[in-house]
């Protein structure tokens, strides 16, 4: 059998006649392409298998050209802009050339942009008066430890729609019931729980910086990453504000939101109570900022804060709008016949809305009455507006779209769902409305699609909300996704995937009573009830988010 030279029997070199017309002796001093050929062959049969195969290793580079890395780099940036985040990751690793590539901000600020996200600007450092700290009671209910488990091995190189806020929500006869917000998408893994211990305050909220840093959006961007997996995944750590050296609320608390102040950049959370306060806390320092009495003669229902200024609601008929930065009343309005169930407003309307079957709308900065919206059959519990639109939620389980300049009538949607509308969302064309029949239910103005989490409201085109065993998301819709955030009297806290209506996480171990507000920024969930318990569900523990513009 004959035996080709390539092959041997053993590591022994061995005597290999030179392929024919090659002379090693009369070969000229500068030897043709062909001819080095030969001479490089005539070598390589003479070698062992295991040297031929370590030169096949060292020869293979040789052959592969890297393309990318050899063009200009403003040409190569424009192919690297086509990719996903993770692509990026992934050419990262390539090499120094392509790490260098695909870690320019160039790309990442242009995919933080798509989604929003905004690089934050540090503000200067401020001082609070230590009089009035409060702590932040510690539940063993955070889970993390099962983190190790995340697809975050590319995110570990050491290569280097705003939430939408809910007020008090009401049930049929007029009383607060649960809160939706919104929250940015994730994708979906196997689940893993296991529980530790919070820290004493959110860790994750770093002081400002005296000095401003230069903008990394690829930190940016992999922090969000990072935090919205932990959503996806039920990933938190739980602690509660209480309030030992000052003066929590004292009984149940309503409302809430969380807001930033233009001027210094501090975070704070207002809350408003059946004990006639509202109350400021500060979520960065932990402290309680201020405490607003002796405004309403009743429970505090809704609350909105906007630009400066903080417009609250109560069961005393009355609207009260605060000036925050003079800390001074600006007005109290007094048209509603019963109580005033949700107050919203931004740089040009306030609308209000009562037990009293009525909506008021103002012209804002003057607050001059312009319009009043007649037609619901029961109190209207929840009013939710944009530039051009308000959208009312009512007892009689219909919505109702308004435009907010004329206070025109433009769509009545009746039986929207079994009982009475308790709260209501809208960011245009998407409205989000949650029950006293236990159901939420989504769908846009434009009716191209929409979802229930009670069958019989699912139109024909949409498939019903599916088993959390059986859904996965796709990547590339992985944050084009946001999903809700509910609270309920039922004391859960339950997060939804938006599209699809699928239940995505419960948060757990949070409140005894019922939930009746919840608000959301890119980092945490904050609920209240009637437990007297403000919880904060913090997703971005361990991690620096002083990047993140709240």
């Amino acid at each position: 059998m004959a035996v080709h030279p390539f092959i041997q029997d053993s590591d022994e070199p061995h005597e290999v006649t030179p392929p024919t017309g090659f002379d090693l002796v009369h070969m000229d001093k500068h030897p043709t392409v062909r001819e080095r050929e030969d001479m490089a062959y005539a070598m390589l049969v003479s070698l062992p298998p295991s040297s031929l195969a370590r030169l096949q290793r060292r020869i293979v580079p040789l052959l592969q050209r890297d393309v990318v890395g050899l063009l200009p780099t403003e040409v190569a940036l424009h192919i690297l802009s086509f990719l996903p985040w993770k692509s990026l990751l992934h050419c990262s690793r390539v090499s120094r050339r392509w790490r260098a590539l695909a870690d320019d901000p160039v790309l990442w600020r242009r995919l933080c942009e798509k989604k929003h996200w905004a690089w934050k600007v540090p503000s200067p450092v401020h001082d609070v008066p230590a009089s009035d700290v409060f702590q932040l009671g510690m539940d063993d209910e955070g889970m993390g430890d099962e983190e190790d488990a995340l697809p975050f091995d590319l995110l570990d190189d050491d290569s280097g729609f705003v939430s939408m806020r809910v007020s008090a929500d009401i049930d049929d006869d007029g009383t607060p019931l649960a809160g939706t917000s919104q929250l940015p998408a994730l994708t979906e893994r196997p689940r893993h729980h296991s529980r530790h211990s919070a820290p004493a305050s959110l860790s994750s909220l770093a002081p400002h910086e005296q000095q401003p840093r230069i903008p990394d959006y690829k930190l940016l961007y992999t922090t969000h990453i990072r935090i919205y997996y932990r959503i996806r995944h039920g990933l938190y750590q739980l602690s509660t504000l209480q309030a030992p050296t000052a003066t929590p609320h004292r009984n149940t608390i309503y409302c809430l939101q969380l807001y930033v102040h233009p001027v210094t950049g501090v975070q704070t959370l207002f809350t408003g109570s059946k004990d006639q306060t509202v109350k400021e806390w500060s979520l960065e320092t932990g402290f309680l900022v201020r405490e607003i009495t002796g405004v309403h003669n009743g429970s505090i229902l809704s609350l909105c804060v906007h630009n400066g200024f903080l417009a609250s609601a109560g069961s005393d008929r009355s609207v009260a709008v605060w000036d925050l930065e003079q800390d001074k009343l600006v007005r109290m309005l007094r048209d509603h016949e019963d109580s005033v169930l949700c107050v919203r407003f931004n740089g040009e309307k306030l609308v209000s809305c009562s037990k009293d079957r009525k909506v008021k709308i103002y012209s804002w900065p003057d607050l001059k009455h312009q319009h009043e919206l007649n037609g619901h059959r029961a109190a209207i519990n929840a009013i939710a507006l944009s530039d051009m639109f308000l959208v009312s939620a009512s007892g009689d389980r219909s919505i109702r779209l308004w435009d907010i300049e004329t206070g025109e009538l433009l769509r009545v949607y009746e039986n929207h769902h079994n009982r009475g509308i308790a709260c209501v969302d809208f960011e245009f064309p998407y409205v989000v409305t949650g029950s006293s029949d236990r159901n939420i239910r989504l769908f846009d103005l434009m009716l191209t699609k929409s979802w229930c989490t009670a069958p019989q409201f699912n139109s024909d085109t949409v498939d019903p909300p599916r088993s959390t065993d059986s859904f996965i998301i796709d990547e590339d819709e992985e944050f084009d996704n946001p999903p809700l955030v509910v609270g309920s009297y039922d004391t859960s806290v339950k997060v939804w995937d938006r599209k699809t209506g699928q239940q995505v996480t419960e948060l757990v171990g949070g409140h005894t009573g019922r939930v009746f507000c919840v608000a959301s920024d890119p980092t945490k969930i904050v609920t209240c009830g009637e437990d007297l318990r403000i919880c904060i569900w913090n997703f971005a523990y361990g991690l620096d988010t002083s990047c993140i513009k709240l």
